[in-house]
């Protein structure tokens, strides 16, 4: 079949990357076309009811705070609000509750929760303040380099303006937190088991157990970002994201297929000029093509009759997937009853760990291939 008129871009997978792709593309007047095999857009943001009716549950991501300190979300924050999109923040963004009926809560109040913590602890306390104020530092140097490609000129810029601002020693300390296991930061900086698990169990949602190292990386902004701001999570589900992302990219003339399978990516030489898709249509790109996909399905499948050069196979050969992570969703009739106080039942996460010993062996079993002890 003849390719087709074709569009200046498209976009495979439509995904919350996907769409933001998308949105800037047709923002800029590019011709742009998304293509998702599922009959919904979103990945892994995503909600529906899938217990009783009425019941909405977000089916993997629930915590938006990331999406909401965004430049995307920044930039389009009224545009999307204007197709629906809005946030429900927690005060209360999460806890711990342990096997003795006591807990550790986490609000958004500073003051409030390093209260808390001196009355179970006053090294605690200390740890958690400290950390706190070197959250801050990364915060004003470091955290740009989330939003910056690398490696690039512009990281390079980054860390000099930040070695200009605090200094070595400065730099070196932070590195040394986020570098290190969930484990390490919390025997370090804490003194009881129940604060060290307070840290580690944000590692277990990126599928890092308290030993692997670099695992404190995302605990560190996640732990001390929700005091500061709350939790935000989306009014009416998950989904309202993307299809705000949807309808903007609508607006400016972008169009989005669903049900639709990509087969091969067309080139022409090293350039991508379209795709083909499994009912054997092509369509044509004229200036980009744009995988929202894993490695993985772009160069084994999707490319797999290209000639990659030989540093590109050798890291799609060496790519190798982390542990998925395993959601169950209940329909409940009233709020748990929690030993450690109603309290809890205003928590928007409530994490069970309930010690680092646990984590890694759960983690540990799991990567083993054998269904956890607990």
């Amino acid at each position: 079949m003849a390719v087709g008129a074709g569009y200046e871009a498209i976009v495979i997978g439509g995904g919350h990357n996907g769409l933001v792709a998308a949105l800037y593309l047709a923002k800029a007047g590019w011709k742009t076309l998304v293509i998702e095999r599922n009959a919904r857009i979103g990945g892994a943001v995503k909600s529906g009811q899938i217990t009783r009716p009425g019941f909405i549950h977000d089916l993997y991501a629930t915590n938006q705070n990331l999406f909401c300190a965004s430049p995307v979300y920044q930039q389009f924050q009224g545009d999307l609000a204007r197709h629906g999109l809005r946030f429900c923040v927690s005060a209360n963004p999460y806890c711990n509750v342990f096997p003795d009926g006591t807990s550790l809560c986490v609000y958004k109040d500073a003051e409030r929760t390093i209260e808390q913590m001196r009355h179970r602890s006053r090294k605690d306390a200390d740890g958690w303040s400290y950390l706190y104020g070197r959250f801050k530092v990364f915060c004003r140097t470091l955290l740009p380099l989330y939003g910056t490609p690398l490696p690039s000129a512009q990281a390079v810029r980054v860390v000099c303006e930040a070695l200009k601002a605090v200094g070595i020693d400065e730099l070196s300390s932070m590195a040394q937190i986020i570098f290190s296991s969930t484990g390490e930061l919390g025997r370090t900086y804490f003194e009881t088991e129940e604060a060290r698990a307070l840290i580690a169990s944000w590692g277990m949602h990126l599928d890092y157990s308290p030993s692997v190292s670099g695992g404190a990386m995302f605990p560190f902004i996640e732990a001390f970002a929700d005091m500061d701001g709350g939790m935000a999570i989306a009014e009416g589900g998950a989904s309202s994201i993307v299809d705000a992302l949807a309808g903007l990219i609508r607006e400016n003339g972008g169009e989005i297929r669903t049900e639709c399978e990509v087969r091969r990516i067309l080139t022409d030489g090293d350039r991508a000029t379209g795709v083909e898709l499994v009912s054997g249509e092509k369509i044509g790109a004229r200036r980009a093509v744009i995988a929202n996909l894993t490695p993985t399905i772009l160069f084994s499948h999707l490319l797999g009759g290209h000639a990659l050069p030989a540093k590109v196979r050798r890291k799609v050969e060496e790519y190798r997937y982390g542990p998925g992570t395993m959601m169950v969703h209940l329909a409940l009739g009233d709020r748990l009853r929690w030993a450690a106080g109603e309290h809890i039942g205003e928590f928007a996460y409530v994490h069970i760990g309930p010690y680092l010993g646990d984590m890694d062996r759960t983690y540990s079993q799991a990567m083993d291939g054998v269904l956890p002890s607990s």
